[in-house]
């Protein structure tokens, strides 16, 4: 049995808006820890990138590198 996961770009971004709505863009802080929770650590930040967010958690300091060669 094989297992995909689906990341739906318009429900992340609405989901970053909601939250962003409620807490204010300079303490919104995704979390991309652990290959984005299985849901791509790229694809995500990706998506993610285009809002801007001025914080984003990761776990280890390799992840801080993929994500800093797509800047």
């Amino acid at each position: 049995m094989q297992c995909w996961v689906e990341l739906d770009k318009g429900a992340l971004i609405q989901n970053f808006k909601s939250f962003e709505g409620l807490v204010g863009g300079e303490r919104l802080a995704p979390v991309l820890k652990g290959n984005a929770y299985g849901h791509g650590l790229v694809e995500t930040y990706e998506i993610l990138s285009e809002l801007e967010p001025k914080t984003i958690c990761i776990n280890y300091l390799s992840e801080a590198g993929i994500l800093r060669e797509k800047n």
